[in-house]
């Protein structure tokens, strides 16, 4: 059952979860997104020998991901991607769009994976907006058949593949993403790793000489040429099935106190207090200011932006969608903005699971619950657009693309 070989990327996955994946099966793509002890070259001995032992099939044209999935709001829905290699673009290039700030550690063990096992392990996750929705009808033809194998894993997300070998559906995709930028939905770090083993390639290739005297570093790399490119799964921004769920943070080493006199010495917020946190997330739902839910052992309490100056003042040039997210009138105007948090918190934790947030808060009277809403997709390509970057885990594009339909070898 090739199902059982899939995996969730690795920032979703803990210690427990590893161990469950990899007992499922010693083909598991766990065992290199993920390697034993965190050796990447334990995944590289891996991967030699599932490619010596003919466990990989080659020369995969596309691959269709469809996912049907349970969201955490219940609804059921339904999104189809694109397996394939992308061009490599730095972000100034406006080609391929970042949205979020990436952390050091993160980015350095992707890189050494990367450079262990000479291989994209986990795709990045990427949308385009196509209003007319071509692509769908481009592939229905495959579609409509039986998938090659389907999966159902651990969240009950069911996910069909379809590999494509037709090279005229494989041109026609191309020329019809061609003219779409690209919004890094889901692996900042995984990108941002492949553009800088790409300039390491770069950089360690001899220079020819040529008449004249001038050098260059020979000739131009076609899309389709080892480090130039990237493992990615795309996805259309503009399906119904694509959908952005919020990361709760919890701040550890912060009382309530602190909370409410810095906020109260700002005037930024209004804060209205609720017995319940779940009407109180109601009531978020229906704002149409930037604001959040603060959960503490004491009570919950909505906070809503007072006066859209102050995110004018605090960020000073930021674009109109930058200014209307809940997630950054959080972070400039109380976490990163305000000193007293700044320099009390003694961790912050992430996760997209409330009722983990809830337990998180739980724990302890110095824990702080910031409870958060989904992002409207169109605000977050205005965020990127403009050239700016949300702080990390600001958005959960639900659910992540999986690990293993396909892997894609740096140097074939």
């Amino acid at each position: 059952d090739p199902g059982r070989l899939l995996a969730p990327p690795y920032d979703v996955i803990d210690d427990a979860g590893r161990a469950a994946l990899a007992a499922a099966s010693p083909h598991q793509s766990v065992l290199l997104e993920l390697p034993e002890g965190g050796d990447p070259a334990a995944a590289r001995t891996l991967l030699d020998t599932w490619i010596e032992e003919d466990v990989l099939e080659g020369d995969v044209g596309l691959a269709l991901v469809q996912q049907r999935y349970v969201g955490p709001d219940g609804v059921r829905r339904t999104r189809l991607g694109v397996a394939c290699e992308v061009q490599l673009h730095a972000f100034d290039e406006g080609r391929v769009l970042p949205h979020e700030r990436t952390f050091d550690g993160p980015r350095r063990v992707r890189l050494e994976l990367m450079r262990v096992t000479d291989a994209n392990i986990s795709p990045v996750f990427l949308t385009y907006h196509d209003a007319q929705h071509t692509l769908s009808d481009l592939f229905a033809s495959v579609t409509d058949d039986d998938p090659d194998f389907t999966a159902t894993d651990a969240d009950g997300t069911q996910t069909a593949v379809w590999f494509v070998h037709d090279v005229s559906l494989c041109d026609q995709f191309e020329a019809a993403i061609a003219p779409h930028a690209l919004l890094i939905a889901d692996g900042h770090h995984r990108y941002t790793s492949a553009l800088a083993y790409r300039d390491e390639v770069r950089a360690a290739q001899p220079k020819l000489s040529v008449v004249g005297g001038r050098e260059h570093d020979g000739p131009e790399h076609t899309t389709s040429s080892g480090p130039e490119g990237v493992l990615a799964i795309l996805c259309n921004s503009a399906e119904p099935g694509m959908l952005v769920f919020p990361t709760h943070r919890i701040l550890s080493g912060v009382t309530m106190s602190q909370l409410t006199e810095f906020v109260l010495g700002s005037d930024a917020f209004t804060m209205s207090p609720f017995d319940d946190v779940h009407t109180a997330l109601a009531a978020l739902d229906a704002l149409d200011e930037p604001g959040f839910v603060v959960h503490h052992a004491t009570g919950s309490w909505l906070y809503a932006l007072a006066d859209p100056t102050d995110m004018v003042l605090a960020v000073p040039g930021s674009s109109d969608a930058y200014r209307s997210l809940d997630v950054t009138a959080l972070h400039d105007l109380v976490i990163d903005g305000g000193a007293v948090l700044g320099q009390a918190a003694s961790s912050t934790r992430y996760t997209r699971s409330l009722d983990e947030a809830l337990a998180m808060v739980a724990e302890g009277e110095d824990r702080i619950g910031f409870l958060m809403r989904g992002v409207d997709v169109a605000k977050i390509y205005g965020v990127a657009e403009a050239g700016e970057l949300l702080p990390q885990k600001s958005t959960y594009f639900y659910p992540k693309v999986p690990t293993g339909v396909v892997f894609r070898p740096l140097h074939p």
